[in-house]
């Protein structure tokens, strides 16, 4: 009998451990993770980059023996946020009154088993139409283990070295915009604000990073119980949904603060500090 749990735990650990995103290519293609910026938008940087991505990629699966096809580029309409976990579009607003950040959602999702909220992703498909076992070694092959780098992994690390410095050169201006005068006086203000709110964070960043972490233990210590068969795979799953959903209502009340202490605001004075940051230094 076909026993989609297990999978679903495997699976969902990779999510926690940060090797899985609704659209893997997507997530991967990104220079930078910030709540600062709309955590569940993207319109991917550079098109051609992303096809050689995906069609790396797709040789790395074949290789692995199993079929992966390229992801066409996701492009988010101009008037709103297109939702990588959803597929629909909503406002900033929107989106954090239903998700928070998206954190806790984007593992709920592969631990419900909904259907792919992507449609143009095709790959979902191709999971779902395995055995469970072959699951996780799609999983693995595509994400990793922990010992062991997945095609995501190998396929990011061939990238030749200006776009790695591009990469860098942009954290590095992330890094000193921070301390842009302008940039540290809406954080602080940022922050009472927060505070006020019962949240002490220093940067938006930071919630989103204790979000992660706080998933990935959960899930983490959810694969350590099922592998040492205190419990059934059902009661493992039983038990880390009621602890996500948990943490989700925190997620959704720290993400709604977020939103009202201003961080459009403090995302559109970090974007032109950059800018102006770049262009001072060219």
């Amino acid at each position: 009998m076909k026993t989609t749990t297990t999978a679903a735990i495997v699976t969902a650990a990779l999510v926690g451990a940060g090797l899985v995103a609704t659209n893997a290519s997507g997530a991967s293609t990104q220079t930078r993770t910030s709540t600062f910026d709309v955590v569940e938008a993207g319109t991917l940087d550079d098109n051609e980059t992303q096809d050689l991505f995906e069609n790396r990629l797709a040789s790395c699966m074949d290789e692995r023996g199993f079929l992966y096809e390229p992801v066409p580029p996701i492009e988010a309409p101009p008037d709103g946020t297109l939702s990588l976990l959803t597929g629909e579009t909503f406002n900033e607003a929107e989106f954090t009154s239903r998700y928070g950040l998206g954190v806790v959602e984007n593992t709920l999702i592969v631990l419900r088993g909904d259907p792919v909220p992507l449609a143009h992703d095709p790959n979902q498909q191709i999971f779902e139409s395995l055995p469970d076992d072959e699951q996780v070694k799609y999983s693995y092959a595509l994400h990793g283990t922990d010992g062991e780098g997945g095609c995501l992994d190998i396929v990011s690390n061939s990238f030749e070295a200006p776009e790695t410095t591009a990469a860098s050169d942009y954290d590095r201006l992330y890094d000193e915009a921070l301390q842009e005068p302008h940039v540290a006086d809406f954080l602080a203000e940022w922050r009472e604000c927060m505070q006020r709110a019962g949240h002490a964070y220093d940067t938006p960043d930071d919630i989103e990073a204790e979000l992660d972490a706080a998933v990935a233990e959960i899930l983490n210590a959810a694969v350590r119980v099922f592998d040492s068969g205190q419990l059934s795979a059902a009661e493992v799953e039983s038990a880390q949904m009621s602890q996500l959903t948990a943490l989700q209502e925190y997620e959704l009340s720290v993400a709604a603060a977020n939103l009202r202490c201003g961080v459009a605001d403090g995302r559109a004075l970090l974007d032109a500090a950059v800018s102006e940051l770049r262009t001072e230094q060219d």
